[in-house]
């Protein structure tokens, strides 16, 4: 079988190949989504099933008329016929890549939104609350510089317990020496700053399908904090953006990208009551519900003079 023969069984093949993707991948057989992947496939075998035929067309020789010769010269046919089945292996990969994708999206259900009557959605009212939501594990920046207590039972905003935040400032990074400079991604150091996720489930970066909370209709993220540690205290409060900026995106992030920021925010030693905005927020989505970030700068740390600084949050919670 000549190259050009070969080539175009390739065509007429990888048409197949995108058809049964977008039928068998696509969802549902004739889904929105799957349509593009079907249309796909029909338009190769169409176009493997025209160039077929316009490469394999003869004509009257000028010489014999009885003779019928090729239209298209052999090296013609051999590069047009190379070149279909080229085109036709790229998008058959494009195909499938897409096809993979949405059969990821229909095995994910998005997740269900919370009822109109359910007013707020707690991420901490005390240690161990059986409506708590979240986990502070989301350690960035310079995470050997972290420590969370989550059960701290002195003088609490409400309840019996807040969360104490420790950040002794000394650029540390992880038991193994590596630091988290770019969002979940382990990175030399220091990084000079430090922060902390809460994230659903633990430790998820967004590399956990239908991992997120769809929060529509919450208007606001609130929460109350202080410090006794010796003034100026500045630190910044974030709600979602989990997946953006990375050097990596992840195949599931928030939806709210980027963050929601409170701006740098200076605390006293006396309980504070904070918000942030989340007016028009895409919250359909949501693995980090809530973070803080502090740096050096800010805070006027410096390699010959570190600093600690402790702080702490309690009532942290979406409202509408």
């Amino acid at each position: 079988m000549s190259l050009e023969r070969i080539a175009l069984v390739v065509s007429v093949l990888g048409g197949i190949v995108s058809i049964v993707k977008g039928i068998s991948e696509g969802i549902e057989a004739l889904s929105k989504p799957g349509m593009p992947l079907l249309y796909t496939g029909l338009g190769l075998l169409v176009i493997a099933t025209v160039a077929g035929y316009v490469l394999s067309r003869r004509k009257q020789s000028k010489f014999d008329p009885t003779v019928k010769v090729p239209v298209f010269s052999d090296s013609q046919r051999r590069v047009a016929g190379i070149s279909l089945g080229i085109v036709t292996l790229c998008v058959a990969g494009w195909v499938g890549w897409q096809a993979r994708e949405l059969r990821d999206r229909s095995l994910s259900p998005p997740p269900t939104p919370m009822p109109n009557f359910v007013l707020c959605f707690n991420i901490y009212t005390d240690a161990g609350a059986p409506d708590n939501h979240f986990f502070p594990t989301g350690k960035m920046g310079d995470v050997g510089d972290i420590t969370v207590i989550e059960a701290w039972t002195v003088a609490p905003h409400s309840g019996t317990s807040a969360i104490r935040i420790i950040y002794d400032a000394q650029g540390r990074g992880d038991e193994e020496g590596f630091y988290k400079c770019s969002l979940g991604e382990r990175t030399p150091g220091p990084c000079k700053w430090a922060g902390l996720y809460w994230l659903n489930p633990a430790d998820n970066f967004g590399t956990i399908k239908g991992a997120g909370f769809d929060l529509t209709g919450f208007k606001r993220l609130t929460f109350w904090s202080r410090t006794d540690s010796p003034a100026p205290v500045w630190v910044k409060f974030l709600v979602g953006g989990v997946g953006w900026g990375m050097a990596t995106p992840p195949p599931h992030p928030d939806s709210l990208k980027p963050p929601r920021e409170s701006g740098w925010k200076e605390l006293s030693d006396a309980w504070q009551f904070f918000e942030i905005d989340l007016t028009d927020a895409d919250l359909s989505y949501i693995i980090g519900g809530f973070a803080w970030v502090a740096n050096w700068d800010i805070l006027g740390i410096t390699e010959d003079n570190p600093r600690k600084v402790v702080f702490y949050l309690d009532d942290i919670r979406f409202e509408r």
